[in-house]
């Protein structure tokens, strides 16, 4: 959680990369809270920054004071604020599906408040930063309804994205590469 970084170890890990010849980096929002946390790093520190909910804190969007609409609105005034800003969001997510930690977020809610990401990712032309874990077929089937069945979804507003946290199969892998999308295996 970003809250709980210590300051200073923040400090000496962005001289370390950036000694290193880092040139860039993204700060993963994890859910509301943890978006807007992102963003205001990446604003201080010239980083960057996803926008969205984690596939296990999905609940949050029911939990949220106004429901889910308020937590969804949330999101997209972060992104609409920021993509007129300084432009520091390059992504929405880490969103997705999680089968393996369901005691979390049931795959209901989680597929629920993943397509509504989706949207938000088609509104602002950006790209995703997904999450899956034991849930392909789902996974790929939203995907595909939503317009990112191929070419990233660039026919719907898509921008494409990386698949972060994948746990599939080989076969499974070929399948999210043709789709357009990039692969970061666990």
């Amino acid at each position: 959680m970003i809250a709980e970084i210590d300051k200073d170890d923040f400090e000496a890990m962005l001289e370390r990369a950036r000694a290193a010849g880092v040139r860039s980096m993204i700060i993963t929002g994890g859910s509301l809270h943890e978006s807007r946390e992102a963003l205001g790093l990446a604003e201080t520190h010239g980083l960057y920054a996803t926008v969205g909910c984690h596939p296990t804190r999905s609940g949050q969007f029911d939990k949220f004071r106004g429901g889910p609409e308020a937590y969804l609105k949330a999101l997209d005034e972060l992104l609409e604020k920021h993509k007129q800003g300084k432009g520091r969001v390059v992504a929405v997510g880490e969103c997705g599906l999680d089968y393996d930690r369901t005691h979390f977020a049931s795959p209901e809610t989680q597929k629920t408040h993943f397509r509504s990401q989706l949207a938000l990712a088609k509104k602002h032309h950006l790209p995703l930063f997904l999450h899956s874990r034991a849930a392909h077929k789902d996974f790929v089937s939203i995907l595909q309804e939503e317009g990112f069945g191929e070419d990233g979804g660039r026919a719907v507003g898509g921008k494409g994205g990386v698949v972060h946290s994948f746990t599939g199969t080989v076969e499974e892998l070929n399948e999210l590469m043709n789709m357009g999308f990039h692969i970061r295996h666990v």
